[in-house]
């Protein structure tokens, strides 16, 4: 059977990607990797917002159209929160909320940013959960307990990345497209998806299993 040619279809097509988290945990140091392949292991803080751009081919029906990623990078720092009111001006398409694998602390402030969404003060944009890091000593819950969160809080996958090594870098920006060009349509966007393992080498979790962490 003769396979099907792909065309490349050259159109005007824009996501809005707002990367949120707490202050130091690795945003910029990811965008860095993603748009010029870099590390620092020390960079500036980011004062309100940066943003960058970079444009993909994204392949879907044998055709393949471009993208052009708009990327928010914000500042978490505590005295630049009152910024994100900023984020509705944007209306992200989707939201990056990033936590450190390291650091618990910042794994337990992603729930700030879920009640400003329930609240209205953010936009309700599809979610990726962002853990990096992952090259540093896990302090956080175990992958499972994490994806059963995202269960809970209709998040539509999560991912562990390194800036540092560039390990799952690439995969997560092309999550990031996939989960724009299908929205509305279910995709596995969990780990077993992005290292190939299937789900029965997985332990069952219930979705309750973070009640604990949020005293909820």
């Amino acid at each position: 059977m003769a396979s099907k040619k792909v065309s490349k279809k050259a159109s005007k097509n824009y996501i809005r990607v707002a990367l949120l988290g707490d202050g130091g945990v690795g945003k910029t140091s990811l965008l860095n990797r993603y748009l010029k392949d870099e590390f620092e292991e020390q960079t500036r803080l980011t004062v309100f917002m940066n943003c960058e751009t970079k444009t993909v081919l994204f392949q879907k029906n044998a055709v393949q159209e471009e993208y052009t990623l708009f990327l928010y990078d914000f500042g978490g720092q505590e005295r630049f929160r009152f910024m994100l009111d900023d984020v509705n001006r944007i209306k992200p398409d989707i939201l990056l909320l990033t936590f450190d694998l390291s650091d618990m602390e910042t794994f337990l402030n992603i729930e700030h940013y879920h009640k400003l969404m329930d609240t209205g003060h953010m936009p309700k944009s599809e979610v990726l959960l962002v853990g990096s890091k992952s090259d540093l000593d896990r302090d956080v819950p175990p992958i499972e307990e994490i994806e059963a969160y995202c269960d809970s809080k209709q998040i539509r996958g999560y991912i562990e990345v390194s800036a540092k090594t560039g390990e799952m870098i690439e995969p997560l920006f092309s999550k990031v497209v996939e989960c724009h060009v299908n929205n509305g349509t279910p995709i596995q966007t969990y780990m077993d998806d992005w290292t190939n393992l299937t789900t029965e080498n997985r332990k069952i979790h219930q979705q309750t299993t973070l009640k604990s962490h949020w005293n909820v």
